[in-house]
């Protein structure tokens, strides 16, 4: 068991299975929303269902706007719980980096009431 023989017909071996194992893995999908960053995957989602606003990113938020006047904020944060508030007549929603859709809808459902 211990000539090289033996050993070296182990390893071809081990290395024939290791190549039919990578060989018939499924391969990764080239999905183009996987290598976007969160928040402009976010604006993408948000241009999609309510193409009413103006959308502007700035560092980890979203301007939500419509003729020069700002309407909404989206903040991403893992930190901050899904949250609204409300600062003079600007929305503001906490939302995680990791949302689901039926927060994302949401979050729509409350900006069309600034629709006119």
């Amino acid at each position: 068991m211990n000539s090289p023989l033996t050993w070296l017909i182990l390893l071809i071996g081990a290395g024939i299975v290791l190549y039919f194992i990578a060989r018939f893995l499924p391969k990764k999908s080239n999905n183009p929303m996987r290598h976007i960053a969160p928040i402009e995957r976010l604006q993408a989602e948000l241009i999609q269902r309510e193409p009413y606003f103006d959308y502007t990113i700035k560092q980890d938020r979203i301007i939500v706007s419509k003729d020069g006047s700002i309407h909404a904020f989206v903040i991403l944060d893992d930190k901050a719980v899904n949250t609204t508030r409300k600062l003079d007549d600007v929305m503001i929603f906490s939302l995680k980096q990791r949302y689901r859709t039926k927060e994302l809808s949401e979050l729509v459902a409350k900006l069309q009431q600034f629709r006119k």
